[in-house]
């Protein structure tokens, strides 16, 4: 049955937000997030959806790597942000599905010949893998270092508003309004997945002496430090 255009806006709209937060994932990601919004596809049925995105230029400062995943039949495409690596992409381990899908079938066997089921042995659980901690920002393959979608929101700013960074030595201030202090001043305008990403130009303004970038929300203004 072919995909209802409802179910390929719902997965383009995951890639979207998670492209907004420069999060890694798979397609498989991608697919569960859909089927938990009520899609009911298999991740064969959705994740053409997620690499066409990607093939037709959809996927801006994204790019991807061919990764093994445990447990999954056959290595997969992780996208991910230009300026991270796939190596730290933290993949669901996909072993335990996979045991469980084969002893439904065992069951399902058991019972068309006859015979009665035997009761799953159960197991202890297995570890999670750490989340990583939020590290420090580092720039694009443009030079460009992004302000998260979360703390754009926290000034009250969507796509399209104009911003303002004022250029200190060592230290940029992103405010929604124009700054008062008497200091340089460069405009910007929050793009369409609702960041902002300030130029290299800007950042050798700034004097950074730096290749990795803090950035916090301070009191109304968001603010970019050396890390």
């Amino acid at each position: 049955m072919s995909l209802q255009a409802s179910e390929i806006e719902a997965v383009e709209k995951i890639v979207s937000v998670k492209m907004d937060a420069e999060e890694m994932f798979t397609a498989f990601n991608v697919t569960l997030e859909a089927q938990m919004q009520g899609v009911h596809r298999k991740n064969v049925e959705l994740r053409d959806i997620i690499h066409m995105m990607y093939e037709r230029g959809n996927m801006p400062d994204y790019t991807r790597t061919l990764k093994d995943i445990p447990g999954a039949p056959a290595p997969a495409w992780v996208y991910h942000p230009e300026h991270m690596s796939a190596d730290d992409f933290m993949p669901l381990d996909r072993t335990g599905q996979r045991r469980q899908k084969q002893a439904t079938a065992i069951q399902v066997a058991q019972a068309a010949m006859g015979a009665s089921p035997k009761a799953p042995v159960a197991t202890a659980p297995q570890p999670t893998a750490p989340v990583p901690a939020v590290g420090a920002h580092v720039p694009d393959g443009r030079g460009r270092v992004c302000v998260p979608v979360e703390m754009v929101k926290s000034l009250g700013l969507v796509k399209g508003d104009d911003v303002y960074v004022a250029v200190n030595t060592e230290r940029l201030e992103v405010t929604k309004g124009y700054p008062t202090a008497d200091v340089a001043v460069i405009g910007y305008v929050v793009d369409p997945r609702g960041n902002i990403r300030v130029s290299k130009q800007t950042l050798d303004r700034a004097q950074f002496k730096c290749s990795e970038f803090n950035i916090v929300a301070e009191n109304g203004t968001v603010v970019i430090t050396p890390k």
